[in-house]
Order: structure tokens, then C-alpha cells, then sequence
């Protein structure tokens, strides 16, 4: 009897050890994970930036996004507004096979004023594209991303352009009489198109909407009644079509 008592004491404090290191380290990670974060990033930038060096801070654990997160100084690369040494901030994510999730250095190089231009006529091209075959199409946002210096400031849109990461889509549609067989339907309509017109793209999230109610047409674009995200190689499913609202 005393030893079945001790036994399970035994296997109480097991399970009270394992309980409290399973919350400290969602709060707070631990050296294995950290350690593997900071291999991950070392390579990551070695192979991205290899005609730069970097002084590396310890880093954080951020228990809200479940990453890691990095102060990179860049060595030899003074900022005059601050002065002092650039900074960027770099993220890595995953337990066991961590990977890089946020690139400060390359956010910061972004071209915005023209990624914005060249955004605004991906959209136009490929809106007066797609709505040849599809009149529900409303909207149509591409968003892209251009490094400074890439192009001069005078390109204009194709869709040969070699750009640092494919673009990403957000089509909306509107919905009114439309079921979920129908969205998924016009998911696989865009998806034949873009794939005909000779698009590159990562992912397009669809978004069909109630665009009015009770015979008045609503603020901007409605509201959502079922959503659709697809990538460009992917088999379009009928489960993968949402409905977000009736």
C-alpha cells in the first residue's frame, strides 16, 4: 500500500515538473529552441547577405507569436538620421526546424512609392482581364514587392517583370444570388484564367460579397458571405470555399 502511495506521489511530480517547464517555455522558450532559431538565422543571412556582416543580438523569446526575435547591426553601415550603426529586426519561428519569418533588411529596402504605382496597374490589367469571363468581378488588388533599385523609376507594369517574390491577388465578387457552389466554380474559372494569361502569383484570396441589402446598396464593398483562398498550383476543392456569413 505505502508503495502504490509513493508511486503516484512520484508520478504527481512528474507530471507537476513537466506542467510548470511546459509553461515556462511558452512563455519564455527554451535554450534548445533559441539555439536553433539563432543556427537558422546565422545561415539564413549568410546565404542572403553574403557581401554584408552583421553583429547579432542574444535575442528574445515573443510568447504572443510564438518566434524569436533578433537585433542585426550592420557592421560598417552608419545611419545619419540616428546616428549609429543600421539596425534590423529579424524573426524566426518553428520549434525544431525554426525558419526566418520576418527580414528586416529586406522590408526596410522596399521601393513603396513604386511598388504602389506598379500595383495599381497589375490591378487594372488583370481586373479588365479576368471580368471578360467573369462580370461578379468587382475588385481585383494585386500586391507586390519591388527592392530599391531594382528598376528605374519610369518601369511600368508587365507580367514579365522579375520581381523579388510573386505577386500575391485579392479578388471580391459579388455574391448576391450566388451559393458556394457557385464561388467555387468562379475560383476555378479565375484560377484557368490567370493560369492562361500567363500569371506567376503565390496566393489569391476571394471574397464574395453582399453588395446590398434590402434593396440599397452598401458602403464600399459590402460585406463577406464566403471566402476562397487558392495558390497557384493547387487543386481547388468545394470544402476549401468558407461561408463567412448569410
Amino acid at each position: 500500500m505505502l508503495k502504490n502511495k509513493k508511486f503516484w506521489i512520484s508520478i504527481a511530480i512528474v507530471m507537476i515538473v513537466i506542467f510548470i517547464f511546459s509553461l515556462y517555455n511558452a512563455f519564455n522558450g527554451n535554450p534548445i529552441s533559441k539555439f536553433l532559431a539563432k543556427k537558422a538565422l546565422d545561415s539564413y543571412v549568410e546565404e542572403t547577405y553574403p557581401e554584408k556582416e552583421f553583429n547579432i543580438s542574444e535575442g528574445f523569446y515573443n510568447f504572443k507569436f510564438g518566434e524569436y526575435t533578433f537585433n542585426l547591426l550592420e557592421i560598417g553601415n552608419w545611419n545619419e538620421d540616428t546616428e549609429s550603426i543600421q539596425e534590423y529586426e529579424f524573426t524566426v519561428r518553428g520549434t525544431f526546424f525554426p525558419e526566418v519569418y520576418w527580414d528586416g533588411l529586406y522590408y526596410d529596402n522596399l521601393d513603396e512609392r513604386l511598388m504602389e504605382r506598379l500595383s495599381k496597374e497589375a490591378s487594372e490589367e488583370i481586373f479588365d482581364e479576368l471580368i471578360q469571363q467573369n462580370k461578379d468581378i468587382i475588385h481585383v488588388g494585386v500586391s507586390l514587392e519591388v527592392l530599391k533599385g531594382r528598376y528605374n523609376d519610369d518601369v511600368n507594369w508587365k507580367k514579365e517583370l522579375e520581381l523579388d517574390r510573386p505577386i500575391s491577388l485579392y479578388i471580391v465578387i459579388d455574391a448576391e444570388n450566388k451559393g458556394k457552389d457557385d464561388i467555387y466554380m468562379d475560383g476555378i474559372g479565375i484560377q484557368k484564367q490567370l493560369k492562361e494569361k500567363g500569371y506567376h502569383y503565390d496566393n489569391v484570396n476571394i471574397n464574395a460579397n453582399i453588395m446590398t441589402e434590402e434593396g440599397k446598396k452598401l458602403h464600399d464593398y459590402g460585406y463577406v458571405k464566403y471566402a476562397l483562398a487558392f495558390e497557384q498550383n493547387s487543386s481547388i476543392k468545394k470544402s476549401d470555399v468558407n461561408k463567412v456569413s448569410n
